[in-house]
């Protein structure tokens, strides 16, 4: 459970973190879409 809790937590922050980046990467490569990315994170 704890193990569980601690990856969800860091999850959270971390998808925030990485979407400003994200987003212009997306951007530019218009044939990856967002939900790919989120899936490879």
């Amino acid at each position: 459970l704890q193990s569980s809790g601690s990856a969800t937590l860091p999850s959270e922050p971390s998808l925030p973190s990485p979407k400003p980046p994200d987003a212009l990467s997306t951007s530019r490569s218009s044939n990856v879409p967002r939900s790919r990315i989120r899936s490879g994170d």
